[in-house]
């Protein structure tokens, strides 16, 4: 199953621009880490999607993908040549989340106030199945940034943010055992990033600090906070929910280098180690995710694959160090075509085709005639070669 990859939030992607930039900065934070530039002629005169951006991407399959907005479900049964509007039936709002187990069975969820709308297909998104869903004990509230994960046709959660302020992580947990039919609300000990096992094993990452780790054997009835143990994190760590086994941590050091480290568990997920930490180029801050990509036991890359955000760099970076070598990484697969500020990374399970979705603003006068760009970019040799399939442009200014 494809793992999703974060957005950062707008405060805390900050310190990846330039401080003259600031101001456009602040805006390119909602969805990715980038890097403001001068317009050029190349991204002046790329096709653009008149649409609303994209909030979230996956390549479930070879030829089967899916782009989320705000509007809009696009469908891709051919590798991205062509794209089709599934018209999934949720509102139409930026609090909006999708996940598909395979290129027939996915879901979309979409929040208005305090019902949580749940469209479930299992024909591409050819035709829906809608529930809804509400925290009875609750206050009525306005959910905010959406986050839903399958670990297999029964087992699912929706995790809801409850919370508006950057100092509080409040969020409720609607789960399913019965494959979306039903929904029951439980309170999650944190927002953030969520993932779920084949049974219903729950891992939540996040927190005021992004630094936590939960884990629920039973869909959020009941949770424990796992103990990190890791090198270096003096200048703060942003944690992402385990893939394949391995725990992907952004790290950053006492000298302020940021550095991806992969930790494993022996008992379940009680506690995790460290076994092996790669350096990237690009520099984040608190609450920004590096890019990993999972590997699978099954294809030959198996190894997870880090996007360094700065753009140029990329590492298939094995689980433990090697015991006769001591090397963190394999070669920097120094990818060709992709830009700057990719986020949203997912692999099909060939480990071969891939997609990444990145964000980056350019000005065509100074700090004036603004804007963000969006390009959706495809791989098919594992993240050496990457090319645009599709690019959403936003007018700041």
């Amino acid at each position: 199953m494809q793992r999703h990859l974060d957005h950062t939030a707008l405060r805390r992607a900050a310190r990846l621009l330039p401080l003259a930039l600031i101001g456009l900065g602040s805006a390119l934070a909602v969805t990715g880490c980038g890097t403001v530039r001068a317009a050029d002629d190349a991204a002046a005169a790329a096709p653009a999607d008149g649409g609303a951006p994209p909030i979230d991407a996956a390549l479930v399959a070879p030829g089967f993908g899916w782009v989320l907005t705000a509007d809009r479900l696009l469908i891709t049964r051919d590798a991205g040549a062509t794209f089709t509007d599934a018209k999934a039936p949720v509102p139409a709002t930026r609090a909006r989340a999708a996940v598909f187990r395979d290129a027939s069975n996915g879901y979309v969820t979409a929040a208005s106030g305090d019902t949580v709308t749940i469209a479930a297909t299992s024909d591409g998104g050819r035709t829906w199945r809608t529930t809804t869903a509400r925290d009875a004990a609750a206050p009525p509230v306005a959910y905010g940034r959406m986050r839903v994960a399958f670990g297999d046709a029964s087992h699912g959660v929706i995790l809801a943010k409850t919370s508006t302020s950057a100092m509080s992580s409040a969020a409720t947990l609607f789960a399913t055992t019965d494959g979306g039919a039903s929904w029951r609300a439980r309170p999650a000990p944190v927002a953030g990033e969520v993932a779920v096992d084949p049974g219903g094993r729950t891992w939540l990452a996040g927190g005021v600090a992004d630094d936590e780790l939960h884990s629920s054997p039973d869909l959020g009835r009941h949770w424990e906070r796992a103990e990190l143990r890791l090198g270096d994190t003096s200048g703060g760590m942003t944690v992402a929910p385990p893939a394949g086994g391995v725990l992907p941590v952004t790290a950053v050091t006492k000298d302020d280098r940021t550095e991806v480290a992969l930790l494993t568990t022996a008992d379940k997920g009680r506690t995790w180690r460290e076994t092996n930490r790669v350096a990237v180029h690009g520099r984040t801050g608190p609450g920004v995710r590096v890019p990993v990509a999972p590997g699978t036991s099954s294809a030959a890359a198996a190894a997870p694959l880090v996007v360094d955000t700065a753009g140029g760099h990329a590492y298939r970076l094995a689980p433990h160090r090697s015991a006769t070598t001591g090397t963190a990484a394999t070669a920097d697969l120094r990818p060709s075509g992709l830009p700057e500020g990719a986020h949203a990374v997912t692999f099909a399970g060939d480990q071969r085709s891939g997609w990444a979705l990145a964000t980056y603003g350019r000005c065509a006068n100074g700090k004036t005639e603004c804007s963000l760009y969006h390009p959706l970019m495809t791989t098919t040799d594992g993240g050496a070669t990457w090319r645009q399939v599709r690019l959403w442009v936003q007018r700041l200014n």
